[in-house]
């Protein structure tokens, strides 16, 4: 299976570097609730069978991301 973002995503997060190591916390706390946010793809068999891609699904939150105290 092969998971890839999203397009409603991609802009959410930056690529670049953040200078706290600590940021990932509040960027996901700015994903809104209820966001589909992987395409999930799979193979029919595998690759070297000639397996073909295929489009499966969403993943998609249910609710929105939130810290602990612990920051987990």
């Amino acid at each position: 299976m092969r998971f890839h973002p999203n397009k409603a995503v991609s802009s959410l997060i930056p690529n670049a570097q953040p200078s706290d190591y600590l940021a990932y916390n509040s960027q996901l706390e700015g994903v809104p609730a209820d966001l589909e946010i992987y395409d999930v793809y799979g193979l029919d068999a595998p690759t070297e069978l000639g397996g073909v891609e295929h489009f499966m699904g969403t993943l998609k939150l249910d609710g929105q991301f939130t810290k602990s105290k612990w920051g987990d």
